[in-house]
Protein backbone atom coordinates (compact mmCIF):
# COMPACT_ATOMS: atom_id res chain seq x y z
CA UNK A 1 0.00 0.00 0.00
CA UNK A 2 0.93 3.73 -0.24
CA UNK A 3 0.80 6.27 1.52
CA UNK A 4 -1.14 8.39 -0.91
CA UNK A 5 -3.88 6.12 -0.37
CA UNK A 6 -4.24 6.29 -4.21
CA UNK A 7 -3.34 4.77 -7.59
CA UNK A 8 0.43 4.98 -7.79
CA UNK A 9 3.22 7.15 -6.55
CA UNK A 10 3.68 8.45 -2.93
CA UNK A 11 5.97 6.69 0.02
CA UNK A 12 6.23 2.99 0.18
CA UNK A 13 4.42 1.91 3.84
CA UNK A 14 7.43 -0.41 4.93
CA UNK A 15 8.91 -1.06 1.75
CA UNK A 16 5.71 -2.22 0.41
CA UNK A 17 4.79 -0.29 -3.07
CA UNK A 18 2.08 -1.76 -4.42
CA UNK A 19 1.96 0.99 -7.26
CA UNK A 20 -0.97 0.97 -9.91
CA UNK A 21 -3.47 -0.08 -6.80
CA UNK A 22 -6.36 1.23 -5.32
CA UNK A 23 -7.16 0.60 -1.81
CA UNK A 24 -10.72 0.02 -0.13
CA UNK A 25 -11.32 -0.51 2.88
CA UNK A 26 -14.04 -3.13 3.89
CA UNK A 27 -16.36 -4.54 6.88
CA UNK A 28 -19.42 -6.39 7.27
CA UNK A 29 -20.94 -3.63 9.10
CA UNK A 30 -20.56 -1.43 6.13
CA UNK A 31 -22.98 -3.91 4.39
CA UNK A 32 -25.66 -2.57 6.84
CA UNK A 33 -24.61 1.07 7.09
CA UNK A 34 -24.95 1.46 3.53
CA UNK A 35 -28.44 -0.60 3.20
CA UNK A 36 -29.42 1.40 6.36
CA UNK A 37 -28.67 4.91 4.25
CA UNK A 38 -31.39 3.87 1.21
CA UNK A 39 -33.96 2.00 3.64
CA UNK A 40 -35.82 4.88 4.20
CA UNK A 41 -36.18 5.90 -0.07
CA UNK A 42 -36.80 1.99 -0.65
CA UNK A 43 -39.57 1.77 1.95
CA UNK A 44 -41.45 5.09 0.63
CA UNK A 45 -41.06 3.87 -2.52
CA UNK A 46 -42.21 -0.15 -2.25
CA UNK A 47 -45.38 1.40 -0.31
CA UNK A 48 -45.96 3.54 -2.79
CA UNK A 49 -46.06 0.35 -5.33
CA UNK A 50 -48.09 -2.03 -3.47
CA UNK A 51 -50.36 0.69 -2.49
CA UNK A 52 -50.99 1.26 -6.21
CA UNK A 53 -51.53 -2.19 -7.08
CA UNK A 54 -54.07 -2.53 -3.92
CA UNK A 55 -55.59 0.24 -5.49
CA UNK A 56 -55.82 -1.09 -9.00
CA UNK A 57 -57.06 -4.49 -7.91
CA UNK A 58 -59.62 -2.93 -5.45
CA UNK A 59 -61.40 -0.99 -8.25
CA UNK A 60 -61.03 -3.93 -10.74
CA UNK A 61 -63.21 -5.64 -8.15
CA UNK A 62 -65.31 -3.38 -7.02
CA UNK A 63 -65.75 -1.07 -9.72
CA UNK A 64 -66.63 1.97 -7.31
CA UNK A 65 -65.66 4.77 -5.49
CA UNK A 66 -65.60 2.70 -1.85
CA UNK A 67 -62.23 1.08 -3.50
CA UNK A 68 -60.35 4.12 -1.97
CA UNK A 69 -61.77 3.74 0.98
CA UNK A 70 -60.51 -0.02 0.95
CA UNK A 71 -57.21 1.48 -0.24
CA UNK A 72 -56.92 4.12 2.62
CA UNK A 73 -57.97 1.19 4.97
CA UNK A 74 -54.52 -0.06 4.09
CA UNK A 75 -52.65 2.67 4.72
CA UNK A 76 -53.92 3.12 8.34
CA UNK A 77 -52.79 -0.06 9.19
CA UNK A 78 -49.53 0.68 8.05
CA UNK A 79 -49.44 4.17 10.00
CA UNK A 80 -50.93 2.18 12.86
CA UNK A 81 -47.56 0.01 12.69
CA UNK A 82 -45.31 2.64 13.03
CA UNK A 83 -46.63 2.97 16.71
CA UNK A 84 -46.07 -0.61 17.27
CA UNK A 85 -42.33 0.24 16.67
CA UNK A 86 -42.09 2.51 19.08
CA UNK A 87 -44.42 0.63 21.70
CA UNK A 88 -42.52 -2.72 20.96
CA UNK A 89 -39.19 -1.00 20.88
CA UNK A 90 -38.57 -2.50 17.16
CA UNK A 91 -35.89 -1.24 15.27
CA UNK A 92 -36.29 0.47 11.81
CA UNK A 93 -34.26 -2.28 9.53
CA UNK A 94 -34.90 -4.57 6.46
CA UNK A 95 -36.78 -6.97 8.70
CA UNK A 96 -39.85 -4.55 10.02
CA UNK A 97 -39.75 -2.71 6.15
CA UNK A 98 -40.47 -5.76 4.61
CA UNK A 99 -43.35 -6.35 6.98
CA UNK A 100 -44.43 -2.83 6.07
CA UNK A 101 -45.04 -4.36 2.78
CA UNK A 102 -46.60 -7.47 3.62
CA UNK A 103 -48.64 -5.59 5.69
CA UNK A 104 -49.86 -3.83 2.66
CA UNK A 105 -51.34 -7.29 1.23
CA UNK A 106 -52.69 -8.84 4.54
CA UNK A 107 -54.39 -5.89 5.50
CA UNK A 108 -56.43 -5.42 2.18
CA UNK A 109 -58.25 -8.59 2.94
CA UNK A 110 -60.09 -7.05 5.38
CA UNK A 111 -60.81 -3.91 4.13
CA UNK A 112 -61.85 -5.14 0.97
CA UNK A 113 -64.29 -7.99 1.62
CA UNK A 114 -66.56 -5.51 4.24
CA UNK A 115 -66.63 -3.19 1.04
CA UNK A 116 -67.70 -5.46 -1.37
CA UNK A 117 -70.07 -7.19 1.28
CA UNK A 118 -71.74 -3.73 2.12
CA UNK A 119 -72.11 -2.87 -1.92
CA UNK A 120 -73.96 -6.38 -2.77
CA UNK A 121 -76.51 -5.18 -0.47
CA UNK A 122 -79.10 -2.95 -1.89
CA UNK A 123 -81.24 -0.03 0.53
CA UNK A 124 -80.64 3.67 1.11
CA UNK A 125 -80.44 2.83 4.80
CA UNK A 126 -77.00 2.91 5.26
CA UNK A 127 -76.76 1.70 8.97
CA UNK A 128 -79.07 -1.37 7.76
CA UNK A 129 -76.75 -2.02 5.69
CA UNK A 130 -73.61 -1.66 7.14
CA UNK A 131 -75.10 -4.28 10.21
CA UNK A 132 -76.33 -6.79 7.72
CA UNK A 133 -72.91 -6.74 6.22
CA UNK A 134 -71.99 -7.29 10.38
CA UNK A 135 -74.09 -9.96 10.79
CA UNK A 136 -72.70 -12.13 7.38
CA UNK A 137 -69.39 -11.00 6.61
CA UNK A 138 -67.80 -9.70 9.86
CA UNK A 139 -68.10 -13.29 11.37
CA UNK A 140 -66.54 -14.27 8.09
CA UNK A 141 -63.87 -11.75 8.37
CA UNK A 142 -63.11 -12.38 12.31
CA UNK A 143 -62.53 -15.83 11.81
CA UNK A 144 -59.76 -15.39 9.13
CA UNK A 145 -58.01 -13.07 11.83
CA UNK A 146 -58.55 -15.27 14.31
CA UNK A 147 -56.72 -17.93 12.60
CA UNK A 148 -54.00 -16.07 11.31
CA UNK A 149 -53.36 -14.54 14.93
CA UNK A 150 -53.04 -18.24 15.90
CA UNK A 151 -50.39 -18.81 12.77
CA UNK A 152 -48.35 -16.21 14.37
CA UNK A 153 -47.94 -17.37 17.70
CA UNK A 154 -45.29 -20.02 17.31
CA UNK A 155 -42.73 -16.76 16.32
CA UNK A 156 -43.17 -15.55 19.48
CA UNK A 157 -41.53 -18.71 21.29
CA UNK A 158 -38.23 -18.37 19.16
CA UNK A 159 -34.96 -17.01 19.91
CA UNK A 160 -34.06 -15.68 16.94
CA UNK A 161 -34.91 -11.44 17.28
CA UNK A 162 -35.70 -11.70 13.00
CA UNK A 163 -38.62 -14.08 13.95
CA UNK A 164 -39.82 -12.26 17.12
CA UNK A 165 -39.82 -8.88 14.86
CA UNK A 166 -41.75 -10.77 12.05
CA UNK A 167 -44.18 -11.94 14.97
CA UNK A 168 -44.31 -8.34 16.28
CA UNK A 169 -45.05 -6.76 13.09
CA UNK A 170 -47.67 -9.54 11.39
CA UNK A 171 -49.71 -9.78 14.61
CA UNK A 172 -50.05 -6.10 14.91
CA UNK A 173 -50.79 -6.37 11.43
CA UNK A 174 -53.76 -8.51 12.21
CA UNK A 175 -55.13 -6.87 15.17
CA UNK A 176 -54.89 -3.39 13.26
CA UNK A 177 -56.43 -4.66 10.30
CA UNK A 178 -59.36 -6.33 12.21
CA UNK A 179 -60.08 -3.28 13.83
CA UNK A 180 -59.94 -1.12 10.38
CA UNK A 181 -61.91 -3.53 8.85
CA UNK A 182 -65.05 -4.11 11.53
CA UNK A 183 -65.31 -0.97 13.55
CA UNK A 184 -63.73 2.37 11.39
CA UNK A 185 -64.86 1.17 7.50
CA UNK A 186 -68.29 0.13 8.96
CA UNK A 187 -68.29 3.95 10.35
CA UNK A 188 -67.56 5.39 7.18
CA UNK A 189 -69.25 3.32 5.21
CA UNK A 190 -72.47 4.28 7.55
CA UNK A 191 -71.61 8.05 7.46
CA UNK A 192 -70.88 8.70 3.72
CA UNK A 193 -73.25 8.49 1.08
CA UNK A 194 -71.51 6.14 -1.67
CA UNK A 195 -73.91 5.75 -4.88
CA UNK A 196 -75.27 2.32 -5.08
CA UNK A 197 -73.60 -0.69 -6.97
CA UNK A 198 -76.06 -2.79 -8.81
CA UNK A 199 -73.14 -4.73 -10.51
CA UNK A 200 -72.63 -6.05 -7.05
CA UNK A 201 -76.02 -6.88 -6.24
CA UNK A 202 -77.50 -10.45 -5.76
CA UNK A 203 -80.36 -10.47 -7.77
CA UNK A 204 -82.56 -11.63 -5.22
CA UNK A 205 -81.87 -8.38 -3.45
CA UNK A 206 -84.39 -6.56 -6.42
CA UNK A 207 -87.89 -6.73 -7.08
CA UNK A 208 -88.46 -7.75 -10.52
CA UNK A 209 -90.57 -5.21 -12.44
CA UNK A 210 -91.61 -5.43 -15.80
CA UNK A 211 -94.64 -3.14 -17.63
CA UNK A 212 -96.27 -4.24 -20.54
CA UNK A 213 -96.85 -1.46 -22.61
CA UNK A 214 -100.70 -0.38 -23.54
CA UNK A 215 -101.65 -2.99 -20.40
CA UNK A 216 -101.48 -1.20 -17.54
CA UNK A 217 -99.85 -4.33 -16.01
CA UNK A 218 -96.34 -5.16 -14.09
CA UNK A 219 -95.51 -8.21 -12.45
CA UNK A 220 -93.77 -7.86 -8.52
CA UNK A 221 -92.48 -11.14 -6.73
CA UNK A 222 -94.12 -13.25 -9.20
CA UNK A 223 -97.94 -11.61 -9.28
CA UNK A 224 -99.42 -10.07 -11.94
CA UNK A 225 -100.55 -6.59 -11.02
CA UNK A 226 -103.15 -4.72 -13.24
CA UNK A 227 -103.82 -0.88 -12.08
CA UNK A 228 -102.52 -1.32 -8.61
CA UNK A 229 -104.23 -4.48 -7.60
CA UNK A 230 -102.79 -8.28 -7.56
CA UNK A 231 -104.86 -10.62 -9.17
CA UNK A 232 -102.98 -13.27 -7.76
CA UNK A 233 -101.68 -14.98 -11.17
CA UNK A 234 -98.49 -16.27 -10.68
Amino acid sequence: FTASGGAGGGAPIDGLSMEGYNAYSFQEVLVYWQQDAVLWDELVANLLYAGTGVFAVCFLALVHPAALIATAGVGVVDLFLFGSMVLGNIRFNVISVINFVMAVGLAVDYTLHFCHAFLAISGVDRVSRVKETMRTMGSSVLKGGGTTLIGTLPMAFSTSTIFRTFFALLFSTVIYGLAVGLVLIPVVLSVLPLPEAPHLQHPAHHHHHHHEEGRGESVEGGKVVLNGKSNGKQ
